[in-house]
């Protein structure tokens, strides 16, 4: 029988401060501690030495885990780990990551909530809760001094973005915090890849954008794919995009997208 590693011990346990003590409210946090006998998990900066990243990821609340310090093994020995981050989605997201050219490893992580919530809490915490860990993380993204924060999830986003969006519009999109001075970018949460594989792509898409964006922010030139639009308002603009169209296509079809009676061509 082998002594291998049966299950993890928690750090801490599903304990959460006195919300309603503003007073009390931790104002930075540069290394796991108790305060208050509740145990905060710091955001993880993976190059030792280093502090300053240019991507910063931003989860809404500590996972299991991510609170975990050691495991107990079949014959109940301890064995010291260190936490794990993303475990659930570890390695699905780090493949779709690398394949669009991002070192999730070499980039900060770090959640809004930094304490273990109740599980029916971390999912999609009350804004309550999240604005207890506001303090901590605007003093993390201080010293950090991100270029891009991407948010893993709508709550992240809610906290830092300058403009009130709904996931399906802000998705996709770069949006500037004017209170982080960084660059947003929204994701779906990593358990959404976990419930949904179909995702994957989507998971590429965003990673490849993130890796764009970086690149520019760092100087690199990049060539832009010329887009055209055209307005259709009447029949007449219609019939003349008609006759440029066969004119520009020699009889090739186009690309189409009708939403709400306008057409856009998108000549590549």
């Amino acid at each position: 029988m082998s002594d291998q590693p049966r299950n993890a011990v928690l750090a801490m346990d599903e304990r959460e401060p006195p919300y309603d003590s503003p007073e009390k409210q931790p104002q930075t946090l540069t290394r796991n501690r108790h305060i208050d006998d509740i145990l905060y998990v710091a955001g993880r900066a993976p190059v030792e030495g280093q502090t300053q990243y240019d991507i910063m990821f931003i989860a809404a609340a500590v996972d299991e885990d991510e609170a975990t310090q050691h495991s107990v093994t079949t014959f109940g020995y301890r064995i010291n780990q260190p936490a794990e981050y993303l475990k659930g989605a570890t390695g699905i997201i780090k493949d779709v990551a690398l394949r669009a050219g991002l070192d999730i490893d070499r980039c900060y992580y770090t959640s809004v909530c930094k304490w273990l919530l109740p599980r029916t809490k971390r999912v999609r915490p009350p804004v309550k809760i999240l604005k207890w860990g506001l303090p901590i993380l605007m003093d993390e993204i201080k010293r950090t001094k991100p270029k891009i924060i991407v948010c893993l999830g709508k709550q992240a986003f809610d906290l830092l973005s300058d403009r009130k969006i709904g996931f399906d519009d802000a998705h996709g999109g770069w949006f500037w915090s004017t209170e982080a001075q960084a660059h947003l970018y929204l994701m779906y949460a990593p358990f959404s890849l976990v419930g949904k594989p179909e995702l994957y792509e989507t998971f590429r898409i965003d990673f490849m954008e993130i890796a764009r964006k970086k690149k520019l922010l760092d100087g690199e030139q990049i060539q832009d794919i010329p887009v055209r639009y055209d307005v259709i308002r009447d029949e007449q603009s219609l019939r003349d995009w008609v006759a440029r169209m066969e004119e520009l296509y020699d009889d090739r079809i186009p690309g189409v997208d009708a939403e709400h009676l306008l057409f856009a061509v998108d000549s590549h």
